[in-house]
């Protein structure tokens, strides 16, 4: 046990383990508190409410802290230990906040700093925590505990074969968060980069394809974008096969799979892997080695002319050019651009068909533009001698390669 402050005042009393004192402090009243963490909620996959602490963690941390946020206790659990999970503590009157980590890992003097908890060194794996407000005494001195999960998942899987030369596979996961600050449970925001241990390839990892690496990082709910470079060595050491991934997302209570060819034959440095949203936890996101990210941005169109304005359209005389200047941006490429032109008045079909039809040829000679992520089209269409007086307004719609549309609307006055 690892007692940081507090230690007269403090008595720990763990089922599974003897290291408890014999002699309780006489300064002051002590009240007991008891918590029992041996179930978890229920979105962590093929884990039920009362599934038991030890199958999942190596590890239970448990911290008291006073209200100024200061850790006063600290000692940690293994699963080895009987009744894992269940602790009895002994706290005086006051206000406190209980801190649970559970995880693989133990925890250093040099990883603890005030009421961070430094996880840089660490190739973490599956990782719960939970933070609450106690009153002590209470008449809730009993309380079960359910766990979160604080981590997101990558999958990397190569679909093809693992070439017989490749001895040992190793990868750098840029800029990840580097601790939790234990009060609020906050998580930094990626600085450091984590270089993982050689992983040997026998054998039997090379007969069969699907070889995958397991790849677990603290996480926000909004998601952490990630580079990922993967390293393939020979006996010499020497680097076979390498890859950059780049903007991977690693999503907490979530699974981000990287599927695709590490050692094509190719070998034109394509990334051409896929990416997988997989719904075993909370959700699964597919993408590919290429890091493509889903599109969900609709491209923008702004009329410089005519005017977008319904209350001052863009004057025209009848017989004469009404220019366009259209300014059009998409986070990918565009795909397409079509003009509808109608009026705001009354019908006059024939010189819609006749402006419409010389609207299409000005856009189609400007047929470039799409496949760009931005352009101006700039051109000019004749309005037709004799065309009625009124406002008539032209809609440019717009569609992205991801199948997004926009639209804008544009009104001119034709005198």
């Amino acid at each position: 046990m690892k007692k940081l402050a507090y230690l007269l005042l403090l008595s720990i009393s763990l089922f599974s383990c003897s290291k408890s004192s014999d002699q309780e402090p006489k300064e002051e009243q002590l009240y007991d508190v008891s918590f029992n963490v041996s179930v978890f909620n229920q979105e962590v996959v093929d884990l039920k409410a009362t599934q038991a602490l030890s199958g999942v963690v190596t590890y239970l941390h448990y911290f008291v802290l006073d209200q100024g946020g200061e850790i006063i206790y600290y000692t940690e659990y293994k699963h080895t230990d009987d009744d894992f999970g269940t602790i009895k503590d002994k706290l005086p009157e006051g206000d406190y906040q209980i801190v649970f980590i559970g995880m693989h890992e133990t925890i250093t003097e040099e990883e603890l700093d005030g009421i961070y908890l430094y996880t840089a060194e660490y190739q973490l794996k599956d990782t719960y925590s939970k933070s609450l407000s106690i009153s002590v005494p209470s008449e809730k001195a009993e309380q079960s505990i359910q766990l979160d999960r604080i981590v997101g998942k990558l999958e990397l899987i190569f679909t093809d074969k693992i070439p017989s030369e490749v001895k040992t596979i190793d990868y750098v996961l840029m800029n990840c968060p580097y601790d939790i600050e234990l009060p609020t449970g906050r998580i930094s925001e990626g600085e450091i980069n984590k270089n993982s241990a050689p992983i040997i390839i026998s054998d039997d990892d090379k007969d069969n394809p699907n070889y995958q690496i397991d790849i677990f990082e603290l996480a926000n709910e909004s998601g952490n974008s990630h580079d990922l470079i993967i390293n393939c060595y020979d006996v010499n050491g020497d680097i076979l096969e390498t890859r950059k991934l780049t903007d991977i997302m690693i999503y907490r209570n979530k699974i981000t799979r990287l599927s695709g060819e590490m050692f094509s034959s190719t070998k034109n440095n394509e990334n051409n892997f896929t990416l997988t949203l997989d719904t075993d936890w909370a959700e699964v996101i597919e993408k590919g080695f290429d890091a493509v990210v889903p599109d969900e941005t609709a491209p923008t169109v702004t009329f410089v002319s005519p005017s977008p304005n319904s209350t001052s359209p863009t004057a025209v005389t009848a017989g004469q050019d009404l220019p366009f200047n259209i300014s059009l941006t998409d986070n990918q490429q565009l795909k397409s651009i079509t003009f509808d032109a109608t009026t705001t008045t009354k019908s006059v079909n024939d010189f819609l068909t006749d402006f419409g039809a010389k609207l299409t040829a000005a856009v189609n000679a400007s047929a470039s533009i799409t496949g760009k992520s931005d352009a101006v089209m700039t051109f000019n269409v004749g309005v037709l001698t004799g065309a009625p007086a009124g406002v008539y307004k032209v809609t440019c719609n717009v569609t992205d390669t991801s199948e997004n549309t926009t639209k804008a609307t544009a009104y001119f006055d034709v005198r």
